[in-house]
């Protein structure tokens, strides 16, 4: 299991909802939706959840056609005892996969916020979650393990590192039986022109 870490809230690139400066961070924010081959996906909590359930197509296109982030955790929790048995070894580099993909159509909107974050923190600030947040403990302190805004600030090193990473292609993560509605993910191509507006015009978001 990571580490759990503590962090200064006011030195922190922290969000705690979607219409905070970082919301977008979440994955509870809409309107940053991609697509797998010929599948439309809303957003990354949609893809994130449906991949619990590789070998349950059926689920998984009950979660890809509800309508928003948090509809889809919803119904993904309805058929949770089904969930893969290897999820808890798997969904970190499932996560990382679904940021990279949300980034990639998403680019014009998304790169500025990682800009924007310079180089703080990146943190989920969150009263329940202190696994893939951190929890208030008070004097503007945030304790947890903060995996979604560790991964956040991977995946920014990575644009650092290298500013054509996922602009072209997205590889998928190296696990075992990465399906999604009965077919192996593969190498997603990106489109050249990626505008939110225009992506989500083309999808009928």
């Amino acid at each position: 299991m990571p580490s759990i870490r503590e962090y200064s809230e006011a030195e922190c690139a922290a969000f705690h909802r979607v219409r905070d400066t970082f919301g977008p961070f979440s994955n509870m924010a809409s309107g940053y939706g991609f697509q797998i081959g010929d599948v439309a996906v809303l957003s990354s909590e949609h893809q994130y959840q449906a991949m619990r359930f590789p070998h349950r197509p059926d689920i998984q296109e009950q979660i890809l056609a509800v309508k928003s982030p948090i509809k889809a955790k919803r119904k993904a929790y309805e058929f949770i005892s089904q969930t893969r048995e290897d999820w808890h070894r798997v969904n970190i580099p499932i996560m990382r996969h679904c940021i990279q993909l949300r980034h990639a159509f998403n680019a014009d909107r998304l790169q500025p916020l990682y800009d924007q974050s310079a180089d703080m923190p990146i943190v989920e600030k969150s009263l329940r979650d202190d696994f893939w947040g951190a929890k208030p403990i008070g004097s503007g302190r945030l304790r947890g393990v903060n995996a979604l805004g560790r991964l956040h600030m991977g995946h920014r090193l990575e644009l650092r590192n290298d500013p054509d990473f996922c602009v072209l292609t997205v590889a998928p993560p190296e696990i075992p039986d990465y399906r999604l509605l009965d077919r192996k993910i593969d190498v997603v191509d990106v489109p050249r022109i990626n505008s939110a507006k225009g992506w989500q015009t083309s999808l009928d978001l």
